[in-house]
Order: structure tokens, then C-alpha cells, then sequence
């Protein structure tokens, strides 16, 4: 039988950074692409499984009645040591309607991980590749002025538009329409 996971860090500071994936900086495309790097700052290991990360877009009028895909290209979290373990396929999404929809956000996208993604460990941080599109790619985003979009993030930026939930408690960022992380958590 497997080891049991290390214990989980319920009050390590967590931060999140963003980067646009490559070739995703148009006003209008078939394909969102953020890329996200978590942090863990504290002292212990953070499960990954506790975690959930959010991206706020407009799903947009010209096309939002079509489904949604996602896509994690790849994800992986650093070891000890100076290595990494690839996790992608413990990376899931769903998508949803914001609970306070915004001029600049009426959706997001969001990821969670299974148990066999394991814990960031303490210093240290996990990456995840996330695109997603419309089915067959039959729609487009406009991404201008969608909230968690930065065109000027051409490499990993601390973005608080990203927000970061433990366990489904808000931890990092801030959400559209003006719910913060509580001080101290981030």
C-alpha cells in the first residue's frame, strides 16, 4: 500500500503567479491560455488536493451557449533537490457562472487537483499549462478587458486577478467585484 500523504500546511502563505501561454495575446481568440505558477512560502508541505485556482474571463455573447473544453498541456511540482514530478494528468477543471457577475467577468475557469498530485513542498512551487476553448473551437473569447487577462504577463507575474482557495476559503487575490483574500492567509 502507498505511504500516507505528508501532513498539509492549513495557514502556509500561498501566492500565485500568471503568464499568458505562447501565442495567446490576441484581443479575439479561439483559446484561452493561462499559465499559473503556486507558491508555497510556509514551512510545510501544502496538498495539492486542498487547493483550487480560478480564472475570470466573459465567456462572451457571440458564442457562450457553446460547451466549454479544457486542456492541461502540463503541469508539475518541484521536488527537493532541484527536480520535478510531472502531475498533468492530476489536473482537472470545471467551469462556472461568477456568483457576482462583473462587467469583466461572468464565468470562470477553474482547476483542482487529485490526491496523486501530492504537496508543493515547503519553498517550493507547482506549474500548470491550462488552455481551454470552446467545443471544437467553433467560438471565441474576447479577451480584452476580461479580469484575470494580462497581456504584459510574457513571464511568470504575481497576479492577484488569479485568485487561490484552500479547502474553498479564499487565500489569494481578489475576486471581481472586490472579495479579497483575508490578511495574514496570502
Amino acid at each position: 500500500s502507498a505511504p500516507p500523504p505528508p501532513p498539509s500546511c492549513a495557514t502556509c502563505p500561498l501566492t500565485v503567479d500568471y503568464e499568458f501561454g505562447a501565442g495567446a495575446t490576441a484581443d479575439m481568440t479561439s483559446e484561452i491560455k493561462p499559465w499559473y505558477r503556486i507558491t508555497n512560502k510556509g514551512t510545510s508541505p501544502q496538498a495539492l488536493s486542498e487547493l483550487t485556482v480560478r480564472y475570470w474571463y466573459n465567456v462572451d455573447a457571440s458564442s457562450g451557449t457553446l460547451p466549454q473544453q479544457y486542456v492541461c498541456d502540463y503541469a508539475q511540482v518541484d521536488v527537493v533537490g532541484g527536480s520535478n514530478t510531472a502531475i498533468t494528468p492530476d489536473v482537472m477543471a470545471t467551469f462556472g457562472a461568477a456568483p457576482t457577475p462583473t462587467a469583466s467577468a461572468d464565468s470562470y475557469m477553474e482547476i483542482s487537483f487529485s490526491a496523486a498530485a501530492g504537496s508543493i513542498p515547503a519553498g517550493l512551487s507547482a506549474q500548470v499549462q491550462n488552455r481551454f476553448h470552446k467545443n471544437n473551437y467553433s467560438g471565441t473569447f474576447t479577451q480584452t478587458g476580461d479580469y484575470s487577462f494580462n497581456g504584459a504577463a510574457t513571464g511568470f507575474t504575481p497576479s492577484t486577478a488569479i485568485t487561490l482557495y484552500r479547502s474553498g476559503h479564499l487565500v489569494w487575490g481578489v475576486e471581481p467585484g472586490g472579495t479579497a483574500a483575508p490578511a495574514g492567509d496570502s
